[in-house]
């Protein structure tokens, strides 16, 4: 089978990992409104062809199916597009914004003779097959009430948005709630099928309805009840579904995949308390190890469920029966969710009804780099030109700017996912490092140029980083140097030197040569690559170009910069070897205001500056600060670097026989890089331009806990 998809977000990627798996279906094509989107997704897929027009792309390849993967307001527009183009379609939740829309897509895909199949892959997870088994048998009797949990905790920080960027679900009506309620709705619907008639809509905090992060729904119909829930702010992370019967209950676990059920049993009451301790203890054990298992035979991937979906969906296709979920189940779940909607303040249920906001008054500038530029008049040339506007770093240096009375222009690959505030801080440019007319037309009048952008993971093919990264940076150089910038600020890493560089004095200090990078640390290599590149520039080409390499960054709106180790359990902060290591941490405004001075001092150009928080302290030593900042207790619980070690050449050999550049999960030098233990001189920006880190870590990690 020919299949296509359209959206080539990030959960187009899990897809295509399931296409690949089903013999017989090819992806033939890739279509998204970004070009450059769209042909990354096609590139990690043999012989796909990349689209920005959905008509172009089925008149040309002629799908079998269509995965319609964009945000929900188009779902209806596109699926009937293409189901008109005789396509089957799998379409994600929720399949339509209304019930008309729904009702329109089903009468489509009849009038057509074609499949349309919403995409409830909840319903797929090991520990609901398992719930549903229990209930279908009569394990529990009949179903009088089910409560469904959906807890976002540090995953709700993604839709809330990093630095600049904002999720396009905060623009749906319901706000993220309406991305977040279809699972618990269709699980819901799968236990209590009859479940349809909503009799009361809670959200909270309800003094400030448009900011609302909790929402809870009671549901009535089919002979029970239900309440569903959805939190933003619970921790820690949990999602469940409880059914309660007349004869028992079932809990499915959905983040650790395990299923209980506590059958009614006539014994004594104190009896019952220790019989159903005992029996919960024992099924969550057993699931715990059968889960582990699972893991260390390799039989239990990521978005398994997605993946079992994907192919019950091919298979029903070949088949001729009916697909795995079926649109009118979709239909009850949107008739559902806008029943909900409609008990919503206005300024929840219709972002449009909501107070734009307003442009405030330019404040007086803050730290003392800026307070230096306002005083400086138009000390940076005109206009100042910000790459990668939306990410952590170039969000908070673009506000920065803004309050110092600096004219910004942002290039943005996306408007269309970036803050709003954004839009009043700067004249927004959209376009790619990889345009050079973009970044041409974005450099027009910039006196100053401050590229920050760029792919920060190690998790992407070479390719990717070697376009952005290293060709991005030479666009953007070359750019400048058309248009005569008096100035451009390159923002690289101290990871450029390696993860144990020779120091001088103790300390690694700007003068240390450039590292041999590990072959999977593609995202060290890029950042010697365009550091030596921007270098180059300025020593060849007379470009006046300053090199800042930055620590580790933490801070509001990006997170911890992994000073809260590599996860907790309980009271326990887990950490790669025993935490004894120095790591270079950096507060983002510190790291900002490193950058303002650097742009003000034009004599710096063709230097190179270490940009890190003094005093440099080890992984315990902030974990310790964050502790006491969070008010929690706890031990530190080393993980064994060597065991790591060897499961990581294991992932490694794999990739490798896979003919894949893309690192894998688990790599030596991601476990090198978190146990490395460097210090870096920053002697030379405090002399050359004055520079204090001005936020110690205790602060900087108060205001990036109060921040969520």
């Amino acid at each position: 089978m020919r299949a296509a998809i359209v959206g080539c977000g990030e959960i187009a990627r899990v897809h295509l990992s399931a296409l690949r798996g089903l013999p017989g279906v090819t992806l033939v094509g890739a279509c998204d409104r970004d070009a450059w989107r769209a042909r990354d997704l096609a590139a990690l897929a043999d012989g796909a062809t990349p689209y920005t027009d959905l008509a172009a792309m089925l008149a040309a390849e002629h799908p079998d199916t269509l995965h319609v993967l964009t945000p929900p307001g188009t779902h209806a527009a596109l699926a009937i597009q293409a189901m008109e183009a005789g396509c089957h379609v799998l379409v994600e939740k929720p399949m339509a914004l209304s019930v008309a829309e729904a009702d329109r897509m089903i009468a489509t895909s009849s009038a057509h003779e074609v499949t349309l199949c919403p995409n409830h892959n909840y319903l797929f997870k090991p520990s609901i097959r398992r719930a549903m088994d229990l209930v279908a048998g009569g394990e529990i009797g009949d179903v009088v009430h089910v409560h469904g949990y959906y807890g976002l905790a540090d995953e709700g920080s993604a839709y809330e948005g990093r630095g600049g960027r904002s999720h396009w679900a905060y623009a749906l009506p319901g706000g993220p709630f309406t991305n977040f309620l279809p699972h618990v709705i269709y699980l819901l619907q799968a236990f209590l099928p009859g479940a349809e008639r909503v009799e009361g809509v809670a959200l909270a905090p309800p003094g400030d309805a448009a900011r609302a992060t909790e929402l809870a729904v009671t549901l009535s119909g089919g002979g029970g009840t239900g309440v569903l829930v959805v939190s933003m702010r619970a921790r820690p992370y949990a999602k469940y579904v409880d059914v309660y019967g007349t004869r028992g209950t079932v809990r499915a676990d959905l983040v650790r995949e395990v299923t209980t059920v506590h059958r009614a049993r006539a014994l004594p009451r104190m009896v019952s308390k220790v019989a159903y301790s005992l029996e919960e203890g024992t099924q969550v054990l057993a699931g715990t190890l059968g889960n582990a298992a699972g893991v260390a035979l390799g039989r239990a991937k990521g978005y398994q469920d997605l993946h079992a979906l994907v192919a019950a969906f091919y298979g029903a296709l070949r088949a001729g029966d009916e697909p795995p979920v079926r649109a009118e189940e979709g239909r009850r779940m949107v008739g559902v969710l806008e029943a909900i909607r409609e008990r919503m303040p206005a300024t929840v249920a219709s972002p449009a009804a909501r107070v734009p906001a307003q442009a405030a008054d330019r404040p007086s500038p803050g730290p003392r780099s800026e307070a230096e530029r306002a005083l400086a008049g138009q000390g940076l040339g005109g206009r100042a030109l910000v790459t990668g506007a939306t990410g952590f770093l170039g969000f908070r240096l673009a506000q920065a700017l803004w309050r110092s009375g600096v004219d910004v222009v942002a290039l943005v690959r996306d408007p269309g996912r970036m803050a709003p505030a954004l839009g009043e801080w700067a004249h927004v440019v959209r376009g790619d490092l990889r345009d050079p007319a973009a970044v041409a037309a974005a450099m027009e009048g910039a006196g100053t140029v401050f590229h920050t952008a760029a792919i920060t993971t190690n998790k992407e093919r070479w390719a990717a980083y070697q376009e952005t990264n290293i060709e991005g940076t030479r666009t953007v150089l070359e750019a400048a140097a058309r248009a005569g910038a008096h100035h451009v600020v390159h923002v690289s890493s101290v990871i450029v030197y390696g993860l144990r560089p020779e120091a001088t004095n103790g300390a690694v200090d700007e003068a240390t040569p450039y590292a041999t990078p590990d072959t999977w640390a593609h995202y060290q290599r890029s950042k010697m690559e365009s550091d030596a590149l921007a270098l180059q520039y300025a020593q060849e080409r007379g470009l006046p170009v300053t090199v800042a390499r930055l620590g580790l960054l933490y801070g509001p709106g990006g997170g911890l910069g992994g000073i809260g180790g590599l996860t907790q359990l309980g009271s326990a902060r887990l950490v790669m070897g025993g935490g004894a290591n120095v790591m270079p941490y950096t507060y983002v405004d510190n790291a900002v205001d490193a950058l303002l001075l650097l742009a003000l001092h034009p004599e710096c150009a063709g230097q190179a500056y270490n940009v890190v928080d003094d005093p440099q302290v080890s992984v315990r030593a902030a974990l310790g600060v964050l502790r006491r900042v969070q008010g929690e207790r706890g031990v530190v619980l080393p993980l064994p670097a060597g065991l790591l070690g060897l499961g990581a050449r294991v992932l490694e050999a794999r990739q490798r026989r896979n003919g894949r550049d893309v690192p894998p999960r688990l790599t030596r030098y991601t476990i090198d890089s978190a146990r490395r233990n460097v210090r870096y001189a920053t002697d030379k920006i405090r002399r050359d331009v004055g520079w204090q880190p001005e936020v110690p870590l205790e602060e900087g990690l108060r205001r990036t806990v109060a921040a969520g």
